[in-house]
């Protein structure tokens, strides 16, 4: 590339750098033990001399260091960040980091008098674990941390003059140790005043232009009273003379249930739940309780035993109507409801979830490695302001395919296992990437046996086992064993054999890969689903607003409520006839200011060209390399000449000034010790910042600089694909003015502000909103394939300065009580993490937040109690700890969700005859909401294809006060805040940024790649260190 660059460019080049090629790597000290042994001693070996790194954390911009340091070791002694040291990139998170030159500054002072602590303030999370203080990072379980001194604070920016105010520098007394286990996580603070769910402060919202939108709900009408009574039931099956509990799946257990209740006469009118509850309208009590049937050749015996509860429908007619009598949503007799309603179509569709259901018959569409996408609908009951409604929408979701695990094994491999066999390293990558989650059935025994996979065996010639009862011949093979035992001869016996277990005794059994099935109808969770398989879902599911609504309309035709007998049965009608019609506002964008100009939003986006950023930074030395998988050809060459020209101007324009050309290089079809090498150059040359044009290569590689350029390396790294470079070079100047406000917020810089408190002046609860200083706070938990060996990861995110411009992160690994398999959705160190921010906060402005405002996403309604009891009540402490005498900051609470099946049209005949999207500010806050709590939709940005998905916002704790117009134009302003783009996004920049850090921690950790990219590159080398 560098050669490339110099026949036809004027700039000047360093020569191309070519790593010299290196002994395979020893694990550094500084890197911990392996991770299986994290938890143990540290080792008392030496391997050299100890190294330390320092990290800097921010967001956009922050100078906040920490002293990453060997374990055993203490951190170097605390002070400001060296000069030089470079910020690393982790998609909202930069990351400063630099290598220790003497060994001496990470040596502990042992002479001379005791140094005094500085204040808790910078990157960590702080752990209590009984005793001991554990510090917890997602760069290195094994590594402790240490705090070290913040700089002096910034200049004050956006006009914000800074108030000094005295800050409690009293560090929390440690916890006694405790004799046995912790107990599981009720309340972090649990004296403390009981916390509800905050309730609408008016009848909703006034500002904005109103307009009426139609919504996939059909207003329900149910009877005013009806009792419905609950009765446990047992399903049996007879095997060699005994009732055994029939653990079959629901649909057979549904049909059996339906032909004995269709058979028996005496039977009144009832509805079963497909596992083992029974609802009537009538007293059971006088009814035979034991029902026998044959299906199949089996004999089925029915048990009903006791009444469990009683329910009264007129329930949920009165939390609609916002009664006193009934404040609680009646869930249990909703699912009744909802149980009733999937009766008559359980007989041609699979139900998933108890709400998504799908055609049997269907075909089904391939998206590759055995797995295929299949199209139904979401069916559920809702309680709103305008009465029970039912929301139905259309859903696209991926499926195992139903295939045998030979031909499943090789829709993964991509080849014919059959003729080549399996390698030890393919047996290993297809347990770790698509086989764990997978169930599997066996047929040979004339019963369906459901197992799961946890390892391969030898084949079924070589692996032999030991037969009770068997004198003759004790020791057998496995295909000996299946002949004799089943009459039946194996056509791939050279085929290793699945190492399996049944969920229901755990007893292990060697199954020849050739009787295993795949389970019809399993769903793949989203997170198992490839990039390409992703983006195939996506071009099946995202349709136009037109299309959309003509498919659920199409839906309810079909599903013919008038003329459901059940329905009939309980006295409930649907109004299928059109979807419900409801009120909603349009409110106004804010103005961005720039440097020069301000600048109107024009829906949901404006443009930069011309514009000059409101704070810059000047760039003395960068790099451009170029990562490829194969030489480029003349016309590529020429499209990266173009960019590398013009790259500088468009930047240029916008007001970031180079003072050199850019340092360049090429490597081809890379191996991890080229990245390495690249890297260590880079960050010995003191470049400031590094662009990587990834072109033809796998993700792992994007993914192994960044995780490189954090733990090993330290330097800025920004990284562009140089495909869509090629794509746009027709128009590479707009490409550019797109990517130049991630570049600029990269390297520290404000690209725009947004005036946020004009939405609140002129306010009767917040008329001191000039005044007022805002902190913004972001929150979320991401959880990758819940396992052992990969905990949850909670991020939080605040604003470091009033203006809402610059953000400071922090993130931690969560892992449940006693290591289970299940995700944690609270945040087990929010008191510790909010401490931190809110330190940062008062050293960078000079004074304590007034009110704070948090986002929280990712929690449904099941959790909302729970993080009123643990995170805002962890929240109101640390404000306590940190403030002292103090006035306390007011708080404010709000929960996003994204995962709703809600929908709106836009529709007026007299305008236009096509129904379209929603306009950026559309916010609905009437009708479909909560009929008392303090909830709204808000659609802040523009759909770029398909229909738009509006954000409902819960506000869980409202101390501030808002009102309904102040909050949600506030929410809206917010969307416009997000350094990496001109548009206005789905929620607010600090949700967005929380949620970046905590997706792109993974990076920081082991993942999984192909054995044969394996064999080319070595990726696995550094996930396991």
């Amino acid at each position: 590339m560098a050669n490339i660059l110099k026949k036809k460019s004027t700039l000047q080049f360093l020569p191309r750098h070519r790593p010299v090629p290196r002994p395979a790597f020893k694990k550094s000290p500084s890197r911990g033990p392996p991770r299986e042994e994290s938890r143990g001693p540290p080792r008392e070996e030496s391997r050299g001399p100890p190294r330390s790194f320092k990290f800097i954390y921010y967001m956009a911009s922050t100078v906040q260091t920490i002293t990453i340091a060997p374990k055993g070791r203490r951190p170097a002694a605390n002070g400001p960040p060296e000069p030089g040291s470079l910020p690393i990139s982790i998609g909202c998170t930069e990351i400063k980091s630099m290598e220790n030159e003497s060994s001496s500054e990470a040596t502990p002072q042992t002479n001379g008098p005791t140094q005094s602590k500085p204040p808790l303030t910078s990157s960590h999370i702080a752990v209590q674990d009984l005793s001991q203080v554990k510090t917890v990072s997602v760069l290195r379980r094994s590594q402790s941390v240490n705090l070290v001194q913040l700089p002096p604070p910034l200049e004050q920016q956006n006009g914000i003059a800074a108030k000094t105010s005295t800050l409690s520098r009293t560090s929390p007394k440690p916890k006694r140790a405790r004799s046995g286990p912790r107990p599981s996580i009720r309340s972090l603070v649990p004296q403390t005043e009981i916390l509800k769910i905050a309730e609408r402060p008016d009848n909703g919202g006034t500002r904005g232009r109103k307009t009426e939108l139609y919504t996939n709900h059909y207003a329900c009408h149910l009877p005013e009273e009806l009792l419905i009574y609950q009765y446990d039931c047992d399903l049996d099956v007879q095997q060699n003379g005994k009732w055994l509990n029939a653990s079959r799946n629901k649909y057979d257990r549904f049909n059996i249930v339906q032909q004995i209740i269709r058979h028996e006469t005496s039977f009144p009118f009832v509805w079963f739940d497909d596992g083992k509850n029974l609802y009537s309208l009538l007293p059971l009590n006088d009814l035979k309780k034991i029902y026998f049937v044959k299906v199949q050749q089996q004999s089925f015996r029915f048990t009903i035993r006791q009444q469990t509860r009683e329910y009264n429908i007129k329930d949920m007619n009165l939390f609609s109507k916002k009664d006193k009598s009934c404040l609680m949503r009646p869930q249990d007799s909703i699912r009744n409801i909802e149980t009733l309603l999937k009766q008559t179509i359980r007989q041609k569709m699979i139900c998933i979830r108890q709400q998504f259901y799908y055609d049997k018959e269907q075909q089904i569409i391939d998206i590759g490695s055995g797995i295929g996408l299949a199209r139904g609908f979401y069916q559920a009951m809702f309680l709103t302001k305008a009465g029970p409604t039912l929301n139905i929408d259309t859903k696209f979701s991926a499926f195992y395919q139903h295939m045998n695990l030979v031909d499943f094994i090789s829709h993964c491999l991509q080849r014919d296992i059959i003729q080549t066999g399996l390698s030890e390293k393919e047996q290993e990558y297809l347990l770790r990437t698509h086989l764990k989650p997978v169930s599997i059935e066996t047929r040979h025994t004339n019963s369906r046996m459901k197992y799961r996979i946890h390892g391969f065996g030898a084949s079924a010639n070589v692996h032999t086992f030991v037969q009770t009862g068997d004198e003759e011949e004790p020791q057998i093979s496995v295909t000996a064993y299946i002949l004799k035992k089943w009459n039946k001869k194996l056509q791939y016996p050279r085929l290793p054999t699945v190492e399996a277990y049944n969920p229901g005794n755990k007893n292990s059994s060697h199954i020849p890969m050739e009787l295993c099935f795949i389970q019809e109808w399993q769903l793949v969770d989203q997170k198992h689903l490839t990039g390409e398989q992703i983006g195939e879902k996506t071009k099946k599911s995202v349709v136009k607003p037109e299309q959309r609504y003509n498919d659920i309309m199409e839906i309810v035709r079909k599903r013919q409520f008038n003329s459901d007998s059940y329905l009939r049965e309980i006295g409930m009608t649907v109004e299928s006839g059109e979807m419900l019609k409801v009120r909603a506002r349009v409110l106004e964008p804010p103005e961005i200011e720039y440097r020069d100009q301000n600048v109107t939003v024009q829906i949901g986006k404006w443009p930069i060209k011309g514009k000059q950023l409101h704070e810059t930074k000047q760039i003395k030395k960068w790099a451009i390399i170029l990562v490829t998988g194969q030489v480029l050809r003349n016309d590529e060459q020429n499209v990266l000449l173009e960019f590398v020209r013009q790259f500088p101007i468009i930047l240029g324009h916008c007001g970031l000034k180079f003072f050199s050309a850019p340092y360049c290089n090429e490597i081809v079809n890379p191996s991890r010790t080229d990245l390495h090498e690249c890297l260590k150059y880079l960050k010995e040359q003191s470049y400031e910042v590094s662009l990587f044009l990834l072109y033809n290569i796998d993700e792992k590689v994007y993914q192994f600089i960044k995780r490189a350029s954090v733990q090993l390396v330290g330097v800025v790294t920004q990284c562009a694909d140089f495909a869509a470079i090629r794509k746009n070079i027709t128009k590479l100047d707009m490409y550019l003015y797109n990517f130049v406000c991630k570049f600029n917020a990269k390297l520290g810089g404000i690209n725009s502000l947004v005036n946020y408190k004009s939405v609140l002046l002129n306010s009767d609860v917040n008329n001191n909103a000039e005044d007022d200083c805002f902190m913004f706070i972001g929150a979320d938990v991401t959880h990758k394939i819940i396992t052992r060996g990969n905990p949850s990861i909670a991020a939080v995110v605040a604003s470091r300065y009033p203006a809402s411009t610059q953000y400071i992160g922090r993130s931690t690994e969560q892992r449940p009580k006693n290591d289970k398999k299940y995700s944690v959705e609270i945040i087990k160190d929010f008191e510790l993490m909010c401490s931190d921010l809110l330190k940062v906060f008062a050293q960078t402005n000079g004074r304590l937040p007034t009110k704070i405002v948090v986002y929280r996403d990712g929690v449904d309604d099941g959790h909302f109690q729970k993080v009123l009891d643990n995170e805002v009540q962890a929240l109101k402490k640390a404000c306590k700890d940190i403030c002292g005498e103090h006035q306390l900051p007011k708080i404010t609470f709000v929960i996003i969700k994204k995962r709703h099946n809600t929908r709106f049209f836009c529709y007026d005949a007299r305008k236009n005859p096509q129904t379209f999207n929603t306009e950026p500010g559309t916010v609905i806050d009437t009708e479909i909401v909560h009929p008392s709590q303090f909830d709204f939709y808000l659609n802040s940005h523009a759909a770029i294809q398909g229909t738009n998905n509006c954000i409902l916002y819960h506000v869980l704790y409202n101390e501030i006060g808002f009102t309904s117009d102040e909050i949600q134009q506030l929410t809206y302003f917010l969307c416009h805040t997000d350094v990496r783009c001109t548009k206005a996004v789905k929620m607010p920049a600090a949700a967005r940024y929380a949620h970046n850090i905590a997706y792109d921690a993974r990076y920081l950790r082991g993942n999984d790649i192909k054995p044969e990219e394996q064999d080319r590159t070595d990726f696995n080398q550094w996930d396991d260190e």
